[in-house]
């Protein structure tokens, strides 16, 4: 892979995952919408990766979000299945466990990872006489 395709690659990945940040550590501290993912069903990528996509809705039942994603560990869903959680209406299309540290440790890694890549691709290889 080029230097500048993996630069390229690193500064998409730190914008992205600094993009997450702030729901990520919203939802740590506790803070957020409070209320229910019904989860609906699992879309998995080419690296057999699969997460839950659903709905969110209010303690009182109205759903204020649809095609959302759980950014947490699955606690054994099945269609229909509903779990507390914590969203950030119009900030993001995923929805956190409450005080969960799994998607704030995620976004972090994902920053930590696209700066040691960019770090690399910027290194100047030494010349061996």
């Amino acid at each position: 892979m080029s230097r500048t395709l993996t630069a390229a690659f690193a500064v998409g990945l730190i914008i992205y995952a600094t993009i997450g940040l702030p729901p990520a550590f919203k939802a740590w501290s506790g803070k957020g919408t409070s209320g229910y993912f019904v989860a609906q069903n699992t879309i998995c990528g080419r690296n057999f990766s699969c997460h839950w996509v659903g709905e969110f809705e209010t303690a009182k039942g109205v759903i204020t979000m649809s095609d959302v994603t759980w950014e947490g560990a699955d606690p054994g869903f099945t269609s229909g299945s509903t779990v507390p959680a914590l969203a950030e209406s119009g900030e993001t299309d995923y929805v956190y466990p409450p005080h969960s540290l799994n998607g704030l440790l995620q976004t972090i890694g994902m920053i930590l990872g696209g700066t040691g890549l960019l770090y690399f691709a910027g290194r100047r290889r030494s010349r061996v006489a």
